[in-house]
């Protein structure tokens, strides 16, 4: 028996097989497979049950149809119908081309961080015993884990004891600004960072997170108004996550997968329960590597970039790029090495989900190793 054959060359695409045509899942959501009508939703295909002595044409009803090729001698050559590449979900993202020429790519850094054990032993008490690479010790009601080769610090609070007991944003932040202030991180963790920002806020289903306030407005004119009564009322959450992101050379630390990088406290009612930070104190060594030309850059974003946008606006907007610093890993014969490069940032006015206050932002290395996706 004859067979029919499709080469496709695509990139990150994937297809289902129907009758007699081939549609692109992501692209084709409603098809005519040549005897049923064909409809996907959340990955899964439905059809109609229809029998069908002959089938007809296939057709895609909304996307891109994929023509297959006739029956023809295997002595014959083929045609190749090319797909256009589908990239990250199929979102646009609009930009000002002109303004990543504008940015000035020609001064970029690329720096490799040594965690400066010596010091941070030392400040743990273990001056000259540079062999340990993880130190784990009580300080108050405080557990801390420092682990030297990733250059990081974890502390939890012991025995704590989960509440439901609310608290405001002001009073978490200011909470998180005294544990932070604590004389023993000094010397321990890397401490060059900005304003604490609101990251997460739980609710627990349980604490409704409204805001009240005093209204001039009369309802019932001949009902005396409580002037004691200030009619304002916090919204309260049961915790919140804070973070302080770092700031170097006045610029902010990201990483290439759209989130700043900053030391995180988790804040109840009753007070801080655990805080990572991402970086002790280190010393850097100047490297080089091959870089992203501009129009690197521009096909990149409109691939998506590191972090493609996962909500449902099908276009994205972005603002104007600016310079930024981008932290990412390298592991080599097991080590995990940590380099800071030079980057770019676009922003933009869409949030990222419902649960998180954020909005979408695009990160970018110089550098082609620190951007994990652009080989991809």
């Amino acid at each position: 028996m004859k067979t029919k054959t499709l080469i496709l060359t695509i990139v990150w695409l994937s297809f289902f097989s129907f009758g007699s045509a081939t549609f692109a899942n992501n692209a084709c959501t409603t098809y005519y497979d040549g005897c049923n009508t064909c409809k996907v939703v959340d990955w899964k295909v439905a059809c109609t049950k229809m029998a069908c002595k002959a089938t007809q044409k296939p057709q895609c009803i909304d996307g891109i149809e994929i023509e297959i090729m006739p029956d023809i001698p295997t002595s014959s050559s083929e045609k190749v119908e090319r797909i256009p590449p589908y990239y990250q979900g199929g979102k646009t993202y609009k930009f000002d081309e002109r303004s990543v020429n504008a940015l000035n790519l020609k001064d970029s850094s690329l720096l490799k961080l040594n965690c400066d054990w010596a010091a941070v032993l030392k400040s743990l008490g273990f001056a000259g015993n540079t062999k340990m690479f993880s130190v784990g010790l009580e300080e108050g009601i405080f557990d801390y884990t420092f682990d030297m080769r990733n250059c990081s610090m974890r502390g939890n609070k012991r025995n704590y004891v989960w509440t439901n007991n609310s608290v405001t944003e002001k009073t978490a932040i200011a909470k998180a600004k005294e544990f932070m202030r604590s004389s023993f991180f000094k010397g321990k963790i890397f401490d060059k960072y900005g304003e604490p920002i609101v990251m997460y806020k739980n609710t627990n289903g349980g604490v409704m997170p409204y805001r009240l306030e005093k209204s001039d407005s009369k309802i019932m004119s001949d009902i005396e108004i409580d002037p004691t009564d200030t009619g304002i009322l916090e919204p309260e959450f049961v915790s919140f996550s804070i973070l302080f992101p770092y700031v170097i050379d006045g610029k902010p630390v990201y990483n290439a997968y759209g989130n700043k990088v900053w030391i995180t406290v988790e804040v109840t009612a009753e007070w801080v329960t655990s805080v990572n930070a991402q970086l002790l104190p280190f010393k850097w060594a100047v490297r080089s590597s091959e870089k992203l030309t501009n129009e690197d850059v521009i096909s990149f974003v409109k691939r998506g970039g590191n972090n493609p946008f996962r909500g449902n606006q099908a276009e994205i907007e972005l603002q104007k790029p600016e310079r930024v610093n981008v932290l990412f890993n390298v592991w080599r014969n097991n080590i995990n090495e940590i380099y800071l490069s030079s980057g770019i940032r676009f922003g933009s006015k869409v949030r990222l989900d419902q649960r998180n206050p954020n909005n979408y932002e695009m990160i970018i290395s110089d550098y082609k190793i620190g951007n994990g996706a652009y080989g991809y």
